[in-house]
């Protein structure tokens, strides 16, 4: 079953890529201005533990050009989502679809920031923030672990609404 992409899919899949292209266009435009050895490994306060050559920089807008596609392209194939305990039906898709949806999308704007976040303190030899780790973890969890839980409640308002055949139940 194909659900159709909202407005609010349109319009994070476009901050997605001005961010990645913003990011490519300063690594065209500023490549000389940026550090020949530039922060690359950050430990849990933020400070810097290790460096790499600039090239590193490019590691940001390169991993971002492949996951959020690869993100967009998950979105369309609810039939392939593992659920504990729950099966992508006809029936449940639509709403399956659209908590799934939700979720990768908070998802991918988290990753670009995430990454837009290093590869700016990268070329601006700025220390990650202290709060960025925990934070940015906190975010992940609370939004997987709310949108299983909302996942999981709309699939069984719907199987508690479907004649018992669609559920399985004999009489």
């Amino acid at each position: 079953m194909r659900v159709p992409l909202r407005k609010i899919d349109f319009a994070v899949y476009i901050v997605c890529f001005l961010a990645i292209f913003m990011m490519v266009l300063y690594c065209i435009v500023a490549w000389n201005k940026i550090p020949e050895q530039i922060p690359s490994h950050y430990d849990f306060s933020g400070s810097v533990r290790g460096y790499e050559s600039r090239a590193a920089v490019l590691s940001a807008p390169i991993t971002l050009i492949v996951l959020v596609p690869v993100l967009i392209i998950v979105s369309f194939f609810p039939a392939a989502w593992n659920f504990p305990r729950m099966k992508v039906t006809q029936r449940n898709a639509p709403a399956v679809s659209a908590c799934v949806r939700n979720m990768l999308d908070i998802m991918m704007l988290l990753v670009t920031a995430t990454l837009g976040t290093i590869f700016v303190c990268q070329v601006t030899e700025k220390l990650v923030p202290a709060f960025f780790l925990p934070v940015l973890l906190a975010l992940y969890l609370v939004n997987i672990v709310f949108w299983l839980i909302r996942v999981s409640i709309v699939n069984r308002r719907i199987m508690a609404s479907a004649p018992a055949e669609e559920n399985g139940v004999q009489d």
